[in-house]
């Protein structure tokens, strides 16, 4: 299943500010007819950090070697990727998921656009342990049920 993401009332790009901060993320769940979740992507772990394989929505700053910049941002010396959406642009997500043979009936599928103003990394460097457990704002949210014949 794809995602669109789209960036409609910014002149800018999606998010803006600093590029050490700034995330923007989907969270991407399927659940069945019970409510019982079948597939998640995108979630927070426990210590407030992004699920690995989550697709985020920032830039990467890096060094003369290449090399992944985080809080030495004098040392940045070129872009290593961004990802941002541009204004009146829009991003395609990807999500590849099985669903258990045996399922009937419907799915629900949500969505989540979600954003940090920092990295819970990021916190927990600068301040460490006892640090403060970032704020996720919600940005916008999808909710869709799909017949289970529709998708097989």
């Amino acid at each position: 299943m794809t995602i669109r993401v789209l960036n409609v009332g910014a002149g800018h790009k999606l998010p803006t500010g600093f590029p050490e901060g700034r995330e923007m993320w989907v969270d991407f769940r399927v659940l069945d007819d019970a409510g019982q979740e079948i597939y998640r992507l995108g979630r927070l772990d426990a210590a407030g950090n992004l699920e690995k394989g989550t697709n985020s929505f920032k830039v990467m700053l890096g060094d003369d070697q290449g090399n992944t910049v985080h809080l030495d941002v004098w040392k940045a010396s070129k872009i290593l990727y961004d990802n941002r959406i541009l204004p009146r642009g829009y991003a395609d997500i990807r999500f590849d998921f099985q669903l258990p043979e045996m399922i009937t009936g419907k799915i629900t599928i949500k969505a989540d656009l979600c954003y940090h103003s920092f990295p819970q990394s990021l916190v927990n460097h600068l301040l460490g342990e006892g640090a403060p457990r970032v704020p996720t704002t919600i940005m916008t949210s999808l909710a869709m049920q799909k017949e289970i014949a529709e998708i097989k």
